[in-house]
């Protein structure tokens, strides 16, 4: 057996060059796959964000708290304190809202394309969402029906609350860069709330629920602190022509 030394000095630099190659060869590896990397991380970022997209927007498609869930109370201490106040921008205040209504309120804030004309900010953000689900006509495509809750108070009314329930449809696309486009706003019946003076709030919110008999219908409680109970209905519409489908929400008290 030889040496390196003693071979030829064709072989030795033959042999120089293999040991050279096999030293360059993992480097050049990196680099060729460190393009790869790159794109397989977005790979793996883009499928991440689509699950999650999908994850929330089936969330308010199926929402379905359980029965008797506060969605928000009016808080009678805020509501008071704006009795001395000619500041038309704290009419709207804050609400005390559930168990699950900031959830539903943050997922549909992720895809409401709708802005406020106040502050520029998506209008959800500014009330408490208080049904959230699917619902569809006999003949017409589904519809996300989203109720949203805006209590207001009134210097023409002292003493008293109001709320009103604005439903909006959204047509949904869970494959498309827009999953929710709006298609209609609906404003139903001002309900009432007086401010008892023993009470903590003066108007209390239910959940919605989906009626599982009528895929077009469903139903909100409410609850006043002077004793007053009731129920608003709500039923998606649908008409149709040659060229659209107009969809409404029609919003009434029980």
């Amino acid at each position: 057996m030889t040496s390196i030394d003693s071979q030829p000095p064709a072989s030795r630099r033959r042999y120089g060059r293999r040991i050279g190659i096999l030293l360059l060869l993992p480097i050049a590896v990196a680099v060729a796959l460190f393009p790869l990397s790159g794109r397989w991380q977005k790979f793996r970022r883009e499928r991440w964000e689509s699950a999650e997209r999908a994850r929330l927007l089936s969330s308010l498609l199926n929402d379905a708290p359980p029965a008797g869930t506060v969605a928000l109370e009016e808080d009678n201490t805020k509501a008071r304190s704006l009795a001395s106040s000619s500041d038309c921008a704290l009419f709207n205040h804050p609400l005390t809202e559930g168990a699950g209504a900031r959830r539903r309120l943050l997922a549909l804030a992720k895809f409401d394309p709708r802005t406020d004309t106040i502050d520029d900010r998506p209008s959800t953000r500014q009330h408490s969402i208080l049904f959230s689900h699917e619902r569809r006509t006999a003949t017409g495509p589904a519809r996300l029906v989203i109720v949203e809750g805006i209590v207001n108070w009134e210097t023409s009314s002292p003493g008293q609350t109001h709320l009103l329930p604005l439903a909006t449809t959204f047509a949904t696309d869970t494959t498309g860069p827009t999953p929710l486009k709006p298609t209609s706003e609906s404003e139903g019946p001002m309900i009432d709330g007086q401010l008892a003076a023993d009470a903590t709030w003066a108007i209390r919110i239910f959940a919605g629920e989906a009626d599982p008999k009528d895929a077009s219908h469903f139903w909100i409680d409410y609850e006043t602190s002077a004793g007053a109970k009731g129920t608003i209905d709500g039923w998606l519409r649908q008409t149709s022509n040659a060229v659209a489908i107009k969809d409404d929400v029609e919003l009434r008290l029980r």
